[in-house]
C-alpha cells in the first residue's frame, strides 16, 4: 500500500495517482511539488462592464468590485470549488483541488446557474453598470496542479 502524502488516502501497491484526492503519489513523473489531477474549471467575466464603468469614480468602481469578488467567492466556495484567479471582471475557480469530487463538474455548473442570479441584483448605483450580465465558461480535463494547489495549467483552463 501507498499513502499519498497530500490527503493521507491508502492506495493500491503500483498507483502513480492518488485514488481519493488525484495528487500524484511518490515515485511518478510529474514535477517535485506537482500533481496531474482532473478538474473541472468555471471562468466568468462580466459583459459590457470597461465601457460601463468609463467616467465613474475609481473608489465607487473599486468597492463595486469587491461586492461583486465577494458574491462570486461566495457561490464557489458554497459548492466546493475554490477561486484560483481574479483578473479584472472575471473569476477563474477550480473544482477538484485540493481534493478530486466525483461530482466536481455537476457543482461547477450549480455555481455557473447560481451566479447569474447572485449577480443579476448588483447592476446600478455608484461605480456599477446598469445592468449585469454574466458570461460563464465550464470545461472539465486533466491539469497539473502546483503544490499550493492554486496554479492550475493545461489546455483545459485555455479553453
Amino acid at each position: 500500500m501507498v499513502r499519498c502524502g497530500t490527503c493521507g488516502q491508502e492506495n493500491r501497491s503500483g498507483a502513480r495517482f492518488c485514488d481519493a484526492c488525484g495528487a500524484e503519489l511518490a515515485g511518478g513523473g510529474a514535477a517535485g511539488g506537482q500533481a496531474r489531477k482532473v478538474v473541472t474549471i468555471l471562468f466568468a467575466d462580466l459583459v459590457g462592464s470597461t465601457s460601463a464603468q468609463e467616467g465613474a469614480d475609481p473608489e465607487a468602481v473599486r468597492r463595486w468590485v469587491d461586492r461583486y469578488y465577494a458574491v462570486l467567492r461566495g457561490e464557489v466556495e458554497a459548492h466546493g470549488g475554490r477561486v484560483t484567479k481574479f483578473t479584472g471582471d472575471g473569476v477563474m475557480a477550480v473544482f477538484g483541488i485540493p481534493e478530486v469530487r466525483e461530482d466536481d463538474a455537476r457543482r461547477a455548473v450549480e455555481v455557473a446557474t447560481a451566479l447569474h442570479a447572485a449577480v443579476a441584483g448588483l447592476g446600478g448605483g455608484a461605480g456599477a453598470p446598469e445592468q449585469v450580465d454574466l458570461r460563464v465558461g465550464v470545461n472539465t480535463g486533466e491539469v497539473v496542479v502546483s503544490s499550493g494547489d492554486d496554479d492550475v495549467v493545461g489546455d483545459v483552463v485555455n479553453v
